[in-house]
């Protein structure tokens, strides 16, 4: 009998003490009373194991909703209110622990009994967290920070169309914020939160409460609802890369508390991510969790975390990554990163900070205005200014970005406030800071699929690194880029170069040319004085210049890749299901390329090649480019195993070091299936697996 296991661990309300002696009792739905058990001096229960259905049932979508099993735990403890939780989901073959957290009977009139009702959300609609007998004053939070009362002032929806807060299916589009080092002047810092405020319900929902619980364990519990936790590594991480990129996204905006909210994220789906407050929390999911909490999505080249969209991609569709599809895609053998470039592109990465801070304003907390010390926060609030201008022409440019509120800053300012209905004063306090902030995030798109890119110029002080030909990190990125906007003053020093990080013959040359002009050793390698040179020119520039150039981008213009190699994906041809809607043909394999056509559903096309899930097909009028697989169905097609004489290897998967499963003889009739690379799909002796391309003849 399938098996999965729980335990429990019980605290005061805050986390502050384990409770030793709490009796914990599961029960099963019938009522019927499992285990009876005691705490122990650090609040824990031993682990219990408890039925569970077999875990192949969570591999599909179709059976996943009887995939776990479901039971009641009541925790009592002399002194404080008892806490009974609903529908703990035990998994077979899984290990999760219950956080509870109770209450001292003196400290409030609380209700007996705390009933936390969860359903799992993915492959269902929206399901709202139910809390029954919420009390009136502080109650227990898991992860141990308090809970606000119901009565704290939860601000309405404003009316204002600038405030209105659309949700995920209106929010697709692109990224901001490029990088150059982690603090430039004029660009906020990506940050990992120490702690998240949730609101339990939609954004306008004046009744929800809100908690505050420590950011991994957040994500530990959004990973719980959303995704089973017996799906392949690979499979896992990337949708947990996915949830904390959502989270920064929307804390890197300031999506909720620019408008007014004292909250950072909700746990409506309408809006965000599914967050159930009280349940239970699989330790798998926690421990990835924990190892790449500070580790998000972003496009190469940028700064901000991406809006990583996603929904489970059956009875939920979106542009983003689809749940289920990244199962799929890690039983291909994918890694965790091409899953998601799968889904989001191949401009992707993953990034890293080890900033970790607790949340704040933007807002320096003072009034700005002429006479005001110079300061990282004016300078911010004239890069999103001058942002705001090329949509809203009327706003003066601030010619200097450098901190120093002056005239044309003033007058930027009193332009804006005049445009978007504020007081016109000069300044810039709370509510002209939230909406420029707003207006910022609205015109670059931030908060949605396919946000332009914010150009982000150098820090205060060069990196402390020696680059030389052959370095590959963000450091060359940073002078490649300062390379390229010298070149713009500076005919002798080479420009145009690819903003890729990777030091080459190309690099190399151009910093040559920059060292022999500027009275260096040319010698290509970038040391101290090389890059504090680089940095006085860029500067020398900045402040001689009172309309600078424009910067010259750090990602180059998309290049189609080369075409798939000789016959891989020849002969083969595909139906576009699309479930009635048209089917994207873009330039290149990824959802940011141009679209070139929109084909229609039931067309048929002619395979010419796969990379990373996308295939390279030409339409019936002769069109070539690249469509999504996930929306093409290969038609079966007869073939023969040349393999003069040897025997084909079947494989697990598309490539040569999977295990193979079994040997086809020479001259054997396949029926191929699908495409990846240069490997074809099929069957043999019961067993599906790919060949080489190289050894298989299709039929005519």
């Amino acid at each position: 009998m399938p098996t999965g296991f729980l335990h429990t661990h019980v605290s005061t309300a805050a986390d502050t003490l384990p409770i030793e002696g709490a009796r914990v009792i599961t029960r099963d739905k019938s009522g019927r009373v499992l285990f009876d058990q005691i705490t122990d001096a650090n609040g824990m229960t031993p682990v219990i194991e408890l039925y569970a259905p077999d875990e192949r049932l969570t591999y599909s979508p179709e059976t996943a909703e009887h995939g776990y099993s479901t039971y009641d735990v009541e925790i009592t403890a002399a002194g404080f209110h008892p806490v009974v939780v609903h529908d703990v989901e035990v998994v077979a073959g899984t290990h999760s622990y219950l956080p509870a957290f109770m209450h001292p009977t003196q400290e409030s009139d609380i209700a007996n009994n705390i009933t936390r009702i969860f359903r799992r959300h993915i492959g269902e609609g929206p399901q709202m967290a139910e809390i029954t007998d919420p009390p009136p004053t502080t109650m227990a939070v898991p992860g141990g920070i308090a809970v606000m009362p119901t009565a704290a002032p939860i601000p309405a929806m404003p009316d204002d169309d600038a405030y209105t807060i659309p949700p995920p299916a209106v929010l697709q589009a692109q990224q901001s914020g490029q990088i150059g080092i982690e603090n430039p002047l004029g660009v906020r810092a990506v940050f990992i939160p120490t702690n998240i405020t949730v609101h339990l319900g939609r954004p306008d929902n004046r009744n929800a409460r809100n908690v505050t619980v420590p950011f991994v364990e957040y994500i530990a519990n959004v990973a719980s609802s959303e995704i089973f936790p017996t799906w392949p590594d690979a499979s896992l991480r990337a949708n947990i890369h996915a949830i904390v990129t959502f989270t920064l996204n929307r804390i890197f905006t300031e999506w909720y508390r620019s408008r007014g909210f004292n909250f950072d994220i909700t746990n409506s789906t309408a809006f965000d991510q599914y967050y159930v407050h009280g349940r239970n929390i699989f330790e798998n999911l926690r421990q990835i969790a924990s190892e790449v909490f500070n580790q998000y999505v972003r496009r190469i080249g940028f700064k901000n975390p991406f809006f990583t969209s996603y929904c489970n991609g059956t009875t939920s569709r979106c542009n983003g990554l689809s749940q289920w599809g990244t199962v799929t895609l890690a039983n291909q053998g994918r890694t965790p990163l091409q899953i998601l470039r799968h889904f989001y592109g191949q401009e992707i990465e993953l990034a890293t900070t080890n900033n970790i801070q607790d949340i704040r304003s933007t807002y320096p907390g003072t009034p700005m205005r002429v006479g005001s010390p110079p300061s990282a926060h004016i300078a911010l609030m004239q890069t999103y200014l001058n942002r705001i201008r090329q949509n809203f022409p009327l706003i003066p440019l601030i010619p200097n970005v450098n901190g120093v509120f002056d005239a044309s800053t003033d007058a930027a300012v009193r332009q804006f406030q005049r445009t978007f209905g504020l007081g016109v004063d000069g300044v810039v306090g709370p509510a002209t800071w939230n909406r420029i902030t707003q207006k910022w995030v609205a015109v670059t798109r931030l908060a949605e699929l396919n946000a332009e890119g914010v150009r982000v110029g150098i820090g205060a002080n060069p990196p402390n690194v020696v680059l030389r030909q052959g370095a590959n990190n963000n450091d060359v990125r940073q002078l490649q880029w300062l390379l390229n906007y010298i070149a713009e003053y500076h005919e002798f020093v080479p420009g145009g170069l690819t903003v890729d990080g990777r030091f080459g013959a190309i690099t190399a040359n151009s910093v040559r040319e920059f060292q022999r002009n500027f009275n260096l050793n040319p010698d290509g390698v970038v040391g101290p004085m090389t890059w504090n040179r680089l940095y006085e020119i860029f500067r020398s520039i900045q402040a001689s210049s009172p309309n600078p150039a424009p910067i010259p981008p750090t990602t180059q213009p998309p290049v189609t890749p080369p075409p798939p190699p000789p016959g891989t994906g020849a002969g083969l041809m595909g139906t576009v299901r699309t479930q009635g809607g048209t089917l994207n043909l873009r330039a290149q394999p990824n959802t940011g390329s141009q679209v070139i056509a929109s084909i229609p559903n039931g067309t048929q096309l002619t395979i010419l090649g796969e990379q990373n899930g996308w295939y390279h097909v030409r339409t019936p009028g002769g069109q070539t480019g690249w469509v999504s697989g996930d929306f093409v169905n290969i038609i079966p097609r007869s073939a023969r195993v040349t393999t003069q004489g040897g025997t084909l290897n079947l494989r697990a998967q598309p490539n040569t070091t999977s295990s193979v499963l079994a040997s086809i003889p020479n001259g054997t009739a396949l029926t191929i299936t699908d495409v990846r690379g240069n490997f074809l799909q099929t069957s043999f002796g019961g067993r599906t697996g790919w060949v080489s391309r190289d050894f298989v003849s299709l039929n005519p």
